[in-house]
């Protein structure tokens, strides 16, 4: 890890730490964890999936999928992110039986040698760092951002964080180009000492107008999603609704483009950190197209957000490996790599 992102994370964790003395919180990025993504196929194509999502992954990227899945399939990925400083993993699986399909998506975020350091002495001058100003947070008792904090490694706990989700999914065709689907979300967190349950529900739609274009539509969270600290601190997470539109060419009997976009709108007071925002409302783009020969082999490229992406994949036989690669300006690049296997 380098200092620079030792720091970030250090941040990240006082924050976290200090924040636990409160009872209500801010819930901007409360579910950032979610947004990783689920498959190297769709992340190849810069996250755009949700008016395909036509594998294990369905339930992540719209529960409405399942049901369009031929066969029984499962699906694994692994990847180390940001240079290591994140491990991620996913197990999808779905059994799809006559019109419908049942099915589920576990997603596990680990963070390892975190440092816990809510014993350390800190000197209590305020927003600004100075003593006697009489600004904001001086002589309060606690630790606020800006304040100096006295460092001594006895008293620092090196502890890890991990965060689990899990997409229990129900998906059903209503016509035969109509298809819709739910999720029951559960989530449980952890970092050091403390321990965080919450639930949700996610609610699609898959739409087939023509057998070349299809329409998408995931609302995530649509209940809002709480979670609840063994602190008492309390956090939601707000709506995201994502929606998408896909069409297939098909050129000759051997290849095939596929052309995607996804629009990701939330509701968190995003700001800059968004593509666009207006007040509450802001909203992130996902562009991909994938290349098939014979349904064999497959080259993908895609903008994630601002981020270009790439990918490839190979099937033979009922068995599958994609292979991501997404690049970042400032965490730098990572690698996804996912494996399948239809039954």
């Amino acid at each position: 890890m380098t200092v620079q992102k030792g720091y970030i994370v250090l941040e990240a964790v006082l924050l976290l730490l200090f924040g636990f003395h409160s009872k209500t919180c801010a819930t901007k990025y409360a579910g950032e964890f979610l947004s990783i993504g689920v498959g190297a196929r769709p992340l190849g194509m810069g996250g755009a999936f949700v008016s395909v999502a036509n594998d294990a992954t369905s339930p992540y990227w719209n529960p409405a999928g399942s049901p369009r899945i031929d066969k029984k399939e499962c699906i694994f990925m692994h990847s180390e992110i940001f240079e290591g400083l994140l491990k991620y993993d996913c197990l999808c699986f779905v059994y799809p039986h006559k019109k419908s399909a049942v099915g589920f998506n576990l997603m596990r975020l680990a963070v390892d040698d975190i440092p816990f350091i809510t014993e350390l002495e800190f000197y209590d001058y305020g927003l600004d760092g100075v003593d006697g100003t009489l600004d904001e947070g001086e002589g309060n008792g606690e630790w606020d951002p800006g304040e100096i904090l006295i460092y001594d490694k006895d008293k620092i706990e090196w502890v890890s964080n991990n965060d689990y989700a899990l997409l229990l999914n129900y998906g059903t065709e209503i016509k035969e180009n109509l298809s819709v689907g739910v999720n029951l979300k559960v989530i449980r967190r952890n970092i050091g000492h403390y321990t965080a349950w919450g639930s949700g529900v996610d609610l699609g739609v898959l739409f087939t107008p023509f057998d070349f274009f299809t329409i998408g539509m995931n609302i995530q969270d649509v209940t809002t999603t709480f979670i609840s600290w063994s602190t008492g601190r309390k956090e939601k997470i707000t709506p995201t609704v994502k929606t998408g539109v896909s069409t297939v060419c098909n050129i000759g009997s051997h290849h095939r483009l596929l052309f995607l976009v996804d629009q990701d709108l939330r509701f968190e007071y995003r700001g800059k950190s968004s593509q666009l925002s207006s007040g509450i409302v802001s909203a992130d783009y996902h562009w991909g197209v994938e290349y098939s020969y014979r349904e064999l082999v497959s080259l993908r490229l895609g903008i994630n957000e601002q981020e270009p992406t790439a990918g490839a994949g190979i099937y033979y036989k009922g068995y599958s490996i994609d292979y991501a690669f997404l690049s970042h300006e400032e965490l730098g690049s990572c690698h996804r790599i996912s494996g399948g296997i239809s039954f």
